[in-house]
């Protein structure tokens, strides 16, 4: 009957041990990833946006447009952003037809939690719009700015997606102003090296 009981306390205090171990090898491939996404410095990405301004006279409202985006990681929770938007065959304004706008952006990006899979972040920048097609259009090229939130999930230590809600606004014409959001996704390039060092200094101060 002891030797039963023995057994049985040998298996049950193994299997905790287990389960233990496992849980704590998930944290620690947690922290590692999180290390190796912090730690990257550079990303790429591609943008699908949506423009909302209230006033059907304007040709970005209720337009959709695509976009590229690379960034650089200059400090664990802030990035320099640039963006490159292009929508194609906006409403002109008063009849004039369809017209192109081509969008530069260069955004200061902060991340509240960067260490998170989970991160908010907010944004500003300034950037350009140029229209190629002034005769379909009442707008001119010009000087804008922008400023807004984000959400960023981490799916893995190199894919992750975002969302933005930003407001634009137009230097010169007011009445450009409104709404633009968009969801992307995200290349990160870990630096492998660095993160696996770091875990082996981790691991000799055990």
């Amino acid at each position: 009957m002891l030797q039963k009981l023995l057994t049985t306390a040998l298996i049950t205090a193994s299997l905790l041990s287990s389960a233990g171990l496992a849980e704590d090898d998930q944290r620690t491939k947690e922290k590692n990833l999180n290390y190796l996404i912090v730690s990257s410095q550079w990303e790429v990405g591609i943008t699908a946006n949506y423009a909302w301004e209230g006033r059907d006279t304007d040709p970005l409202d209720n337009a959709l447009g695509l976009g590229l985006r690379g960034a650089y990681r200059f400090l664990d929770a802030w990035s320099l952003v640039a963006e490159y938007d292009y929508w194609s065959g906006v409403d002109g304004g008063l009849n004039k037809g369809d017209t192109d706008i081509h969008r530069f952006l260069l955004n200061l990006n902060a991340d509240l939690w960067p260490e998170k899979r989970h991160t908010p972040f907010v944004l500003g920048g300034i950037g350009y719009e140029k229209y190629p097609d002034l005769q379909n259009t009442t707008h001119e090229n010009g000087a804008i700015t922008n400023f807004g939130f984000g959400y960023r999930y981490k799916f893995t230590k190199n894919i992750s997606m975002l969302g933005e809600a930003r407001w634009r606004q137009n230097f010169d014409h007011s009445d450009d102003d409104g709404a633009i959001f968009t969801v992307g996704l995200n290349y990160h390039f870990t630096k492998e090296d660095e993160a696996d060092e770091e875990k082996r200094l981790r691991e000799q101060q055990r």
